[in-house]
């Protein structure tokens, strides 16, 4: 069973983000960018990053779940879902919790977030850029308010590694131009990065749960 995106769910989830938090990223709001980098109407889409991904961010406990879906050949649109955090949790459940999914099912949902996602390469080391998409807020033709950015590690078939673009200098950057010139330069340097997040991806005989979740949210999977 495949996951398909069309306008509509996209639509969908753009509206939802109105009201929705900042899900994985509200802890890593210091190291997002004030500028773009790459240039999407030139990136490639890379088949290895698309599909269903639990996501595990360094030093934290909970998951959430990543919906990275070509919208065509040059950019994704990403969908996070971070589940109702269980106050009644025990110790052991905190530090062994269960599958992102089963969370959802079981918590209902925290926050949902969508993002426009594109490659950009620099020095030879590629990353991922994440543009927050908010309907009215597109619909106006205002900027997003930042980008958040992941060097990407090399992946495999069902395992992915990002470190989270950080440092002060690029962080501060106000123009774009500004900010590419940083990544030519440090993008080998590890002071640039901060948190690492694990990608493992969800296998395709769990898609008729991740139908089934999107659709008790309204969200189209048609």
């Amino acid at each position: 069973m495949k996951l398909a995106i069309n306008s509509s769910r996209a639509r969908t989830v753009a509206g939802l983000v109105m009201f929705a938090g900042l899900g994985l990223f509200l802890l890593a709001l210091m190291a997002c960018l004030q500028v773009p980098v790459g240039n999407p109407e030139k990136s490639r889409v890379d088949p290895a990053l698309s599909g269903v991904w639990r996501v595990r961010q360094e030093g934290k406990s909970s998951e959430s779940l990543w919906i990275i879906e070509p919208w065509d050949a040059r950019t994704w649109i990403l969908t996070t879902l971070d589940a109702e955090d269980d106050d009644s949790a025990d110790e052991a459940a905190a530090t062994t919790p269960a599958d992102v999914l089963t969370q959802l099912e079981s918590r209902g949902l925290e926050s949902i977030d969508a993002y426009k996602a594109w490659l950009a390469t620099f020095s030879g080391v590629r990353f991922l850029v994440l543009e927050p998409k908010q309907a009215l807020r597109d619909l106006a033709g205002e900027k997003p308010e930042f980008w958040v950015v992941f060097k990407v590690q090399q992946p495999t078939a069902d395992r992915v590694e990002l470190l989270l673009v950080a440092g002060e200098q690029i962080v501060n950057a106000e123009t774009t131009a500004e900010a590419e010139r940083i990544l030519r330069k440090q993008a080998r340097d590890p002071a640039l990065y901060a948190d690492s997040y694990t990608l493992l991806r969800v296998p395709e005989a769990e898609y008729g749960r991740v139908n089934a979740l999107l659709e008790s949210l309204n969200i189209s999977t048609q």
